[in-house]
């Protein structure tokens, strides 16, 4: 967008961002729509309309007072909401503050930093998460485990047993995203027979984000956070005793873990260099941490209850994922579930110790 004395309304900065937007698309051989760049233009602008004029670069906060009572945004209604608010309002005059921001937002996102980092926020499983370059970005794919985590636990609870308890873990929590996703659709359906829930992460500053998403949904006092290399915080801070507490429990293990393979993380540098690394590469074709995963579940062996995993995959690695279980987890059941593209993505395995 190039500098303009006179004055920017909505649609001049529109246009001249989708210009911006579809010039870069074609150097950097990004294969985006049309639509899809008019759809991130009208996002970035009406979060530069939402935010304050001098933002902190590493945590930009949200106007909730002036500025939105004056555009008549909801700070309590999602981004679908702030664009249709664009489209009744073209005239409306941009400040050259806000003209600024917008430029800025529009220029990060030209060299290929994603949305959700620019806004620090991603819409997951009909929720809105608070995302940074600290945790990965929550991706559709995902929402496979979800759905197969809550209608799992909505056939157990048909079941209605004596004494029912239900646990569920999270490995690798990164945004929380998973276990907050999971426990709000269960409350919304009234269906919430989850005892305890504790999400790990080896990442102090993925655990920041993931503890407020879990207040922003009013679960803080839901889910127990921990910091440990997987499985690790059960293995050191429950003893024999307390783990003899949850015999004849139901345990539900969900993990997306750093899954990419060197060669596939190359290949793909381009879109995920925005990422955090760790959050996405592993060694051992990628199921270096997946196999130490399924050792710590190995040392629960000697108790009494009943593991449901649920592990996210890169389709190639359907066979390894599947000898690995088989190995150190030969009682194991698997099956393997596709995503909506067809490609094998989730591993389920279920097992009685």
């Amino acid at each position: 967008m190039k500098a303009n004395k006179s004055k920017i309304n909505i649609k001049l900065a529109l246009d001249s961002a989708i210009k911006k937007l579809s010039c870069t698309n074609k150097k950097t051989e990004r294969d985006k729509r049309k639509n899809d760049i008019i759809f991130d233009a009208e996002i970035l602008l009406a979060h530069a309309l939402r935010m304050s004029p001098h933002p902190r670069a590493d945590e930009p906060k949200r106007n909730i007072g002036i500025m939105t009572k004056k555009l008549n945004l909801d700070p309590n209604k999602n981004r679908v909401d702030d664009r249709a608010w664009l489209y009744g309002h073209p005239e409306y005059e941009l400040t050259p503050a806000r003209v600024k921001i917008f430029k800025n937002y529009i220029y990060r996102h030209a060299k290929g930093e994603p949305i959700a980092y620019i806004t620090h926020h991603k819409e997951f499983y009909g929720l809105d998460f608070l995302v940074n370059k600290n945790v990965l970005i929550p991706r559709p794919e995902t929402e496979l485990m979800v759905e197969s985590v809550i209608e799992q636990i909505k056939k157990l609870s048909a079941l209605k047993l004596s004494n029912f308890k239900l646990i569920l873990i999270d490995a690798g929590t990164g945004s929380g995203c998973i276990p907050i996703a999971i426990i709000k659709n269960l409350k919304s359906n009234q269906q919430s027979p989850i005892t305890d829930c504790y999400a790990f992460d080896i990442s102090v500053l993925a655990l920041r984000v993931a503890q407020k998403n879990a207040v922003s949904h009013g679960l803080n006092n839901r889910i127990k956070f921990f910091r440990g290399n997987l499985l690790e915080p059960i293995i050191k801070q429950f003893n024999n005793e307390t783990m003899g507490e949850w015999n004849n429990w139901n345990i539900i293990l969900t993990a997306n873990l750093p899954y990419l393979s060197q060669k596939i993380y190359r290949e793909n540098h381009a879109i995920l260099k925005f990422e955090p690394k760790r959050a996405l590469l592993a060694k051992k074709n990628g199921l270096a941490l997946y196999e130490k995963l399924i050792k710590q579940i190995k040392k629960f062996s000697t108790f009494n209850f009943q593991l449901s995993i649920f592990f996210e995959i890169d389709p190639q690695q359907t066979k390894a994922i599947t000898k690995l279980i088989k190995k150190y987890l030969p009682r194991a059941i698997t099956e393997i579930k596709k995503d909506l593209a067809g490609r094998n993505r989730l591993v389920v395995s279920n097992i009685q110790f």
